[in-house]
């Protein structure tokens, strides 16, 4: 009975340690042990020491933005956003004589702490003092500083596997910087982005959606090549060597496909159901849900799509899915979009894939689209390129908590060489994608 009095009390003081540990942490990097979603992104890194998983734009949050769009910021939703104070209009009862203030804009610096780290600010700084020839010892130092923020981008690669949607961001990211994108011999193929000033590319391979064969009624006759194992081995595959890098694989993987399937889907049912007027005429409207053999078609395409990257760059690739956007004007067109979001989503939870949470961020910016279904160069693109500008971050080392820059990827690698730091978080968010 005194011995187990005794075990009693040592676990007492080991949960009493562990919760100060625990209050400790939350201080410093600002979870809270009653917080769900933050308490399960602490965890312990394979090679020692604990440290939060704090993806900022899966949190909820507010896209705050200036009239110059290149101070936009995400604000996630952190404690200190739930416990603030109420303002003056909010409190009841209410003071009659207290105007009531709906019209600023100005956030709250405590807040504004919170956003996460801008990189696409500090490359185009960096790329702007890399071109002065004749720089003064005041842009030096600039210069320096800037390097050593941006550094982690040098010799990276980042390929994207999608459509023109993302093809337009490649183009806005170049554009950004004052250089000009590669769109290669032809259209809908290949296209690259290329900052010398860091030796770092992003690639597109065109994603012609995922039909498994080119039909006779294809509405892009100058395609050759529809499945994308026959793109691959014709388009891809040359430029394999480039894409790969110093590592042997892209340092991220960025890939969707939705809008095509989606237009072949109706153009499949225009082509070959004529023989029941009544059957295409629903089937081809754009106005609908996916049917359930479209349904299967698709899933089954997703699946051997990531089986067939993997056999390419290996099991252990960074491959994060882009969550799909809906059209300028989104109404029930986008129900097939959004039955290939699910589908997405899901077999991302299933098959170990990360979700770039972009497109849940500027659904309902339609003046920010450029067309029916591509965005315009401004807010929305710049809000893509600092997310994937943090996935290469990530990827190389560099951890972020809370607007905080609490390791730098060159920190990493000078006490954990050879280790993929990527897996650090990996599993966590994957778990989270269904919540």
């Amino acid at each position: 009975m005194f011995a187990r009095k005794g075990q009693l009390t040592c676990f007492s003081v080991i949960i009493a340690f562990f919760l100060i540990a625990m209050a400790a942490l939350s201080l410093t990097f600002g979870f809270s042990l009653l917080e769900t979603e933050n308490f399960e992104s602490f965890v312990e890194s394979d090679h020692g020491g604990f440290f939060v998983c704090d993806d900022p734009y899966k949190r909820n949050g507010y896209l705050y933005l200036p009239k110059n769009y290149h101070y936009l910021s995400w604000i996630p939703f952190y404690d200190d956003f739930f416990n603030s104070d109420d303002p003056l209009g909010a409190v009841y009862p209410h003071d009659t004589k207290q105007r009531v203030d709906i019209a600023s804009k100005r956030l709250e610096s405590q807040f504004l702490a919170d956003a996460p780290h801008m990189w696409m600010s500090d490359l185009v700084e960096y790329v702007e003092l890399k071109n002065i020839q004749d720089i003064s010892p005041q842009n030096q130092t600039k210069l320096r500083h800037a390097e050593k923020r941006i550094s982690f981008l040098n010799g990276k690669r980042v390929l994207m596997i999608a459509d023109s949607v993302d093809r337009y961001i490649l183009q806005y990211f170049c554009s950004e910087l004052g250089l000009e994108a590669d769109f290669g011999n032809k259209r809908h193929t290949i296209a690259n982005c290329f900052v010398p000033q860091l030796n770092f590319t992003i690639y597109h391979w065109h994603l012609a959606s995922y039909f498994s064969y080119r039909p006779s009624w294809w509405w892009q006759k100058t395609m050759d090549k529809v499945a994308f194992e026959e793109r691959y081995e014709t388009i891809f595959k040359p430029t394999l060597s480039k894409v790969e890098g110093a590592t042997g694989k892209p340092d991220v993987i960025l890939f969707q496909s939705g809008l095509w399937d989606q237009v072949s889907f109706l153009k499949m049912a225009d082509a070959e159901l004529a023989s029941n007027k009544k059957l295409q005429a629903e089937l081809k409207t754009i106005n609908r849900q996916m049917t359930w053999s479209e349904i299967r078609l698709y899933s089954s395409r997703w699946k051997q799509f990531i089986h067939h990257i993997r056999g390419i760059f290996g099991d252990d690739v960074h491959l994060v899915y882009r969550s799909l956007t809906p059209h300028k004007e989104s109404d029930d067109r986008d129900l097939m979009i959004y039955d290939m979001d699910r589908i997405g989503r899901y077999f991302s939870n299933k098959m170990g894939i990360e979700v770039f949470e972009w497109a849940r961020l500027v659904t309902g910016f339609s003046s920010m689209w450029r067309d029916q279904v591509h965005i315009s160069q401004g807010p929305l693109s710049w809000l893509y390129q600092n997310m994937l500008l943090s996935l290469v971050f990530r990827a190389a080392g560099g951890v972020e908590v809370q607007g905080n820059i609490t390791r730098w990827p060159s920190e990493f690698q000078q006490r954990h060489h050879g280790i993929d730091p990527w897996f650090e978080c990996h599993q966590n968010y994957v778990q989270n994608i269904l919540r």
